[in-house]
């Protein structure tokens, strides 16, 4: 077998690796905790729209996960760090309540907006919200969706 000297650091995605909804995948703890114990650097990214990097954390901690917010790397959060080589940014943000805390830092307007971000808001999708998107398009220079993906 090869050696995995030259292996830095283990990406895992979230949902269906470690867990599936709120169910453990059996020995998923065990070996994120014998990875550490080898010296691996872990992160752990995801494409969900749906919670906040914070919610993210406090579900995997629920879960009996010891995995630090600052090793979560999200959709959302990929979109923000895509949003700081922009000067001051407005957008509008078509996301769940839960994830919109992330963006509490940034200019947001409903009708002036230079980028608009889309993620899963499932029920509140409306034929008048997604024309009132398609209408806004016209004056958007980009479209950032982070969405989810099933």
């Amino acid at each position: 077998m090869q050696k995995l000297s030259h292996i830095r650091g283990i990406l895992f995605d979230l949902d269906g690796v470690l867990y599936i909804g709120n169910q453990v995948i059996d020995g998923a703890r065990e070996t994120i905790q014998e990875i550490r114990q080898r010296g691996f650097i872990c992160r752990f990214i995801t494409n969900t729209s749906t919670l906040s990097r914070h919610s993210l954390q406090q579900k995997l901690k629920d879960l009996g996960f010891n995995i630090t917010e600052s090793e979560i790397l999200s959709a959302p959060q990929a979109t923000q760090v895509y949003l700081q080589q922009f000067d001051d940014p407005v957008c509008r943000l078509l996301l769940a309540d839960d994830v919109k805390q992330d963006f509490q830092h940034l200019k947001q307007s409903d009708q002036q907006a230079d980028f608009i971000i889309i993620g899963d808001i499932g029920e509140k999708w409306s034929y008048s919200l997604l024309n009132s998107v398609f209408n806004q398009l016209g004056a958007v220079a980009v479209l950032k969706i982070p969405l989810e993906i099933q």
